[in-house]
């Protein structure tokens, strides 16, 4: 499997162009989308607004993307919005740090609202 991460600075033709050399390779792709409300090096935070979940992860299908990990709204309820509209397997990625307990209520809730699981380094 193969990661791609969005960068504003890279042209999406150059993710089409990677996506199609990838191919050759790997079986699938994985986009990590991370809304944010500016760069992680200004104390920024994370984007759970499920209209801009699901316009990003929207995108990174149009690009070619087999499975995404992105940002989880904090409710299954509104997760479900995001995961109905993306045609492929959604993850959620891990967010801030929080007890190993807390971390596992975040993935059942994903899962609660339509999540393949979660995704974490």
């Amino acid at each position: 499997m193969a990661l791609l991460w969005f960068s504003p600075r890279f042209a999406f033709q150059g993710y089409t162009k990677v996506c199609i050399k990838i191919r050759r390779v790997w079986n699938a792709i994985l986009f990590e989308i991370v809304p944010m409300t500016s760069s992680p090096s200004e104390k920024s935070e994370f984007i759970i607004d499920t209209d801009v979940l699901t316009k990003a992860c929207l995108m990174a299908v149009s690009l070619g993307a087999d499975i995404i990990k992105t940002n989880y709204s904090n409710e299954p309820k509104t997760f479900k919005k995001v995961t109905s509209a993306c045609p492929v397997s959604v993850t959620i990625l891990s967010g801030e740090h929080v007890s190993d307990e807390e971390c596992l209520k975040r993935i059942r809730g994903a899962m609660d609202g339509g999540a393949s699981g979660g995704a974490f380094r």
